[in-house]
C-alpha cells in the first residue's frame, strides 16, 4: 500500500502507513526521520482482531496478527525512539 502524504496541522503531523509490512514501517520511519526531528508523542492507532476457533485459523492470519498489532509497532517505536529521546522526554501510546 501507498503511504499517503503528511497532513499539517497547527503543531502536529499524521500519516497513514500500511502496518501489515515491519519492514517497510520501520524503513519509511528511517527515511523520514530527519523530516520529522523532534517528536513529542507517538500515537499507534492499528489493530486487528479476529474472532474463531483456533484450530479452524489459518497461520496467515495469525502472521497478519502479529504484524499488524505487535511487530509494525515495535518497529516503528524502535525506529524513532532517538527522535524522542532527545531530551528525555517523549511518550508512546
Amino acid at each position: 500500500m501507498d503511504i499517503e502524504q503528511g497532513r499539517k496541522g497547527a503543531n502536529h503531523r499524521y500519516y497513514i502507513l500500511d502496518q501489515d509490512n515491519p519492514g517497510h514501517v520501520e524503513g519509511w520511519c528511517y527515511e523520514k526521520s530527519s523530516e520529522l526531528g523532534k517528536l513529542d508523542v507517538v500515537i499507534h492507532n492499528a489493530g486487528l482482531s479476529m474472532r474463531g476457533l483456533l484450530m479452524d485459523t489459518e497461520i496467515e492470519v495469525g502472521e497478519r496478527l502479529l504484524n499488524v498489532d505487535f511487530l509494525s509497532v515495535f518497529a516503528m517505536t524502535q525506529a524513532l525512539v532517538d527522535n524522542m529521546n532527545t531530551d528525555g522526554q517523549g511518550s508512546v501510546v
